[in-house]
Order: C-alpha cells, then structure tokens, then sequence
C-alpha cells in the first residue's frame, strides 16, 4: 500500500497546486470564452444563443477580420525574422571578448524590462514627422522622412520598428545562453579541419543552437499575435486599420461596440491559431532541430 502511493498518488500531489492554477486560470476561461462565442451579447442585456453566427460574421464583406489577419500576418513578416537575425548577430559579438560586453549587454536588455507603454510614448516623440529625430537627421540627408503613424504605408513597419528594437535585447540574451553551451573544442577541431569562420557557423554553431532558435521562433509568433500595447498607445488601429492587429480587434469589438459574443469569437480564432502553429512547429522541427552534440 505505501509503495501504490508513493508511486501513483505522491507525483499527481506535487503537482496538483500547479494544475489547480491551469485549469482555473487557464482551461475554465477558455471553456467559458468558447461558451460566449456562440452567443449574442453586449455585456448588459440576457446572453441569446445564436450557434456559429458570430464566426460566420467575421468573414463577411463588413468585417475587418480578413483586413486583420492580414495586418497581423505582415506585421509577423516585418517582426520575426530580423528579430531573430539581429539578436543572433548580436549575441554573437557579445560573445567574442569585446571591452564592456557585459556593461552593453546590460545596456541592450533594459528596453525589454521598460513597460511597452513608456518605450510606445518615447518612440512617439522620435518618429514625429515634423519634428522627431528621425526625420531631422534624414532631412540632413536631403531625404524627406514620412509619416510614420500617420501614413498608411509606414504606420505598422513602424509598430514593427519599436518591437523590434524592444525585443534584440532579451532574445540576444537567450542566445548568448546558447552559445556559452556550446563546447569549444568542436571549434578547435574544426580549425585543424581547415573550417573558417563561415563554416564554423554553418555546421556548429547555427545547428547546436537550433532548439533556442525554436524557442526564440515560438515566442516571438506568440508575442506577435497578440500584440496590443503599441496599436493601442501610438495608432489605435489606424490610419484606415492599418495597424489593426488581431488582439486590438478584439479589444474593439468587445469594449467600443460591446459584442462580446463577437470578441470571444475571434478570441477562439486566434486561440486555433496559435495552437495549430505551436504544434505545427513542435512536428516540423524534428527536421531540424537538434538537442545532442
């Protein structure tokens, strides 16, 4: 009897505070978000069933949906990648004995740790278009800055602009984890080899930090999708939604127009979404990824 319960019923104890915190913060939200999406509701006045109307709504001709995954989708497109293309770079030369590299890796992670709110107001003051840095130094070059959150063109490659220069620190970081784990005698062996630099990161160093990379792939999309500070703070949407991102959207249609059987919808939607990605590159990445030496 004491050896069936240390067995099978000690492990289920020891995790049953962490379960606990799932299943009330976690798993009942979603049922109960799930439960509302298939219901008219403003908030106020008695739920009414209505099945999947709210879904089929989102892809009609007057919903923004469509126009709101695509934003977001371009938006992931101007993100993702060179987040992760700088924070490797430059984690890599934070990793190759230059002066102070600990006092500029300090220096690069702390826009992570400032609230998105202040880092949106600081970047409003240097994109203004009459008067912001950026457009006075590219005046200085005879270039003629745009409108940045007030163009339709360069509002949300600005949004992306900020993310990014808020995020290469913290994924830097990740990486030069990563790095520091990598053995250094695979790189002496491959310089008797004859590898040069290019090789030595081609063959050891980007395929002995693909699992950080899987990592960094998968935050960065979750991050993306539910992006909603700075849309909120520097655009509110706009101009003309071109910076409606998915979790701002269904800000909008649950506080401004109070259809919250809507706003659960797309909340269902986006949920789908980051599962069939998550899983999607949990399966894809035995092809690539590898966690031995």
């Amino acid at each position: 009897m004491k050896r069936f319960y240390e067995k099978h019923l000690v492990p289920y104890l020891l995790i049953l505070p962490a379960m606990t915190l799932v299943v009330v913060f976690g798993l009942i939200p979603v049922v109960q978000n799930v439960e509302i999406s298939l219901h008219k509701w403003n908030f106020v006045t008695q739920k009414t069933y209505v099945a999947f109307k709210n879904y089929k709504d989102l892809f009609t001709s007057y919903s923004l949906f469509p126009k709101v995954i695509k934003n977001t989708f371009f938006y992931a497109l101007l993100k993702i990648p060179p987040t992760i293309i700088l924070s490797l770079s430059l984690a890599l030369l934070l990793t190759k004995g230059v002066f102070g590299q600990n006092v500029f890796r300090g220096l690069f992670f702390v826009p992570w740790i400032v609230p998105t709110v202040n880092i949106a107001f600081l970047w409003m003051y240097i994109l203004e278009p009459e008067y912001g840095l950026v457009n006075f130094l590219l005046g200085k070059l005879g270039i003629l800055g745009p409108g940045w959150f007030y163009s339709v063109n360069w509002a949300l490659p600005a949004l992306g602009l900020i993310s990014i220069w808020k995020g290469i620190g913290y994924f830097s970081v990740l990486y030069i984890g990563g790095l520091q784990n990598i053995p250094q005698e695979m790189y002496e062996v491959a310089e008797i080899d004859g590898a040069g630099p290019l090789k030595k990161l081609v063959y050891i160093t980007l395929p002995l930090l693909s699992s950080t990379t899987l990592f960094v792939l998968v935050i960065l999309v979750i991050e993306t999708i539910t992006e909603f500070d700075l849309p909120a703070v520097l655009t509110d949407g706009g101009p003309a939604n071109s910076t409606n991102l998915l979790v701002y959207y269904i800000y909008q249609r649950a506080f401004n127009a109070f259809q919250g059987g809507s706003a659960a919808a797309i909340s269902t939607v986006t949920l789908v979404m980051l599962l069939i990605f998550t899983i999607s590159q949990f399966r894809l990445s035995t092809k690539w990824v590898h966690y031995e030496i």
